[in-house]
């Protein structure tokens, strides 16, 4: 998906079937309602939502709208898991040492 701004007038309907899909609303206010889903929200100039799976999204102006598509920012993968592995090494290494005092007895 490329970047788009959407015009959209009152009560126009705009349906998104992607994952990772941000949905800017620049100008107006856009209801927002997602299949399977009873949460509702409404975008007010300057909010966003996030599509986070396929599940099909309806974005609806209720008053002249714009709104701003634009894939979500890549992540890494292993930025989550800077914090747990260095936990982990912590552990390891406490361990370690636990396990060598241990050995010298």
């Amino acid at each position: 998906m490329k970047r788009i701004i959407e015009e959209m007038q009152a009560a126009r309907l705009l349906s998104i079937r992607e994952h990772g899909v941000v949905a800017t609303c620049v100008e107006g206010r856009i209801w927002v309602t997602r299949d399977a889903d009873r949460n509702e929200t409404v975008l007010q100039a300057g909010e966003s939502f996030t599509t986070p799976d396929r599940n099909r999204v309806i974005l609806q102006a209720l008053v002249p709208s714009r709104v701003y598509l634009e894939p979500a920012p890549k992540r890494n993968p292993f930025r989550s898991m800077e914090g747990k592995g260095l936990r982990l090494l912590a552990a390891i290494r406490r361990a370690a040492i636990t396990f060598g005092k241990r050995l010298a007895v």
